[in-house]
Parts: C-alpha cells; structure tokens; sequence
C-alpha cells in the first residue's frame, strides 16, 4: 500500500472515530477512491464503494463500528498497489 493511501485511510478513520458523519464519510471516501483507484485491488475498491455510497439514504449506512472495521480491512490490504 503506498504511505499516501494508507496516510489517507487512517486520517478517515481518526475522522470517524471522532465525528461520525455518514454524509461526510461518504465524501472522503470518495474523495480516497477518485484520488487512489489506480491503486486499489478490485476488493478495497469494493470496500471504499460501501463507504462512498453512505449518502445515498439510511439503507446503506453502516454503523461506526462497521465503518472502523471497513477501514481495518482497507488497511490491512496487502494487495494494493506499491509501486504508485
């Protein structure tokens, strides 16, 4: 995982953990995906997906704890591009 993305993820975890903002979340994960794609494999892409999707109405927020453990997993995700 390249230091810019991982730096990302963990700042949108810090803001999750102290705001919790479907709407906002929502934004910088989209925000994350625009910037990083590239560099995602098809099962973080996936995971940003959920997150970036919160906007669209009740039905698809997750809870906080959902949210920290989605971004637990991106973190984790040794497939993402190192090169970028």
């Amino acid at each position: 995982m390249s230091y810019d993305l991982k730096n990302e993820l963990s700042k949108l975890k810090d803001f999750v953990f102290q705001n919790y903002d479907p709407v906002q979340i929502s934004v910088k994960a989209m925000e994350i995906y625009n910037e990083y794609a590239l560099q995602l494999s098809t099962f973080s892409s996936e995971k940003l997906m959920i997150l970036a999707a919160m906007d669209m109405g009740e039905e698809f927020e997750l809870s906080k704890d959902e949210v920290e453990d989605l971004l637990d997993v991106l973190l984790r995700d040794t497939s993402i591009n190192l090169s970028s």
